[in-house]
């Protein structure tokens, strides 16, 4: 995926959600350095990891999800990036290697309240890694969503890794103004796709 191309603007809105420890975040800022970039992440173990990159992004602790306040997160010992707002499901046995914590309360962000706060009106790009709670991302963001964003990169899933995790049916149907562009690392349990809100 040529993002260069796809976005076209050497000054785009990004939201980076479910950063992480900032690696995709890095390549956004290398990408687009007079980018306005915004990384969202509740995991503290993957938080300090973020904020020792020093990166010229704004980083939003907490998980974008369908309510403003507080939800559980579900946090992994040893392969953080797995970590969800969703319990794990069928991921307890098809990765069995996984040690869960238990769950602990994190800040719960809307993003139609983030963006209604900071005035944001347009978001060029979403890049949104957030372990099967895409219907909740979607959900407190559908009015950002439907008018504010231009393309969307998320997971979908398969099955349910996580309990009630978004099927790339669901996805679409919450999103009926999104076209799918491109599919993208597809396997037994989901993949990715690239989606553009055709109303933009």
């Amino acid at each position: 995926m040529d993002l260069k191309k796809l976005i076209n603007k050497s000054n785009p809105v990004i939201f980076d959600i479910g950063c992480n420890n900032g690696s995709d975040t890095a390549n956004f800022c290398q990408l687009f350095p007079n980018g306005k970039i915004y990384a969202f992440e509740p995991d503290q173990a993957a938080i300090s990891a973020f904020y020792s990159r020093q990166l010229k992004a704004r980083l939003i602790v907490g998980a974008v999800s369908d309510v403003d306040g507080n939800t559980d997160f579900y946090p992994s010992e040893n392969w953080n990036p797995s970590g969800s707002i969703l319990k794990p499901k069928l991921l307890l046995e098809s990765h069995a290697w996984i040690v869960w914590m238990p769950p602990v309360k994190v800040p719960s962000i809307r993003l139609d309240t983030f963006t209604e706060y900071n005035k944001i009106d347009l978001i060029d790009f979403v890049w949104a890694d957030v372990q099967g709670a895409e219907e909740k991302m979607i959900k407190g963001g559908i009015n950002t969503f439907t008018n504010r964003v231009r393309y969307l990169y998320t997971e979908y899933s398969i099955g349910e890794l996580y309990e009630t995790a978004a099927t790339k049916e669901r996805i679409l149907e919450l999103l009926p103004d999104y076209k799918v562009l491109e599919l993208m690392d597809t396997n037994e349990h989901g993949g990715n796709m690239l989606l553009r809100n055709m109303k933009l």
